[in-house]
């Protein structure tokens, strides 16, 4: 569990590159369904 504010801080040497493409990617889907669904976030940020 947790959020990715919490797992970035618990990793204070960084992702290695593999994971951080993933998890950028994850968040690029969501962010994209949730256009296609007319809905807008307007504070994205890790701590969400």
């Amino acid at each position: 569990g947790g959020d990715l504010f919490d797992y970035i801080m618990k990793h204070e040497e960084g992702l290695n590159e593999d994971l951080a493409k993933k998890y950028f990617a994850q968040i690029v889907h969501a962010i994209s369904y949730c256009h296609k669904l007319h809905v807008v976030h307007r504070d994205l940020k890790p701590e969400n």
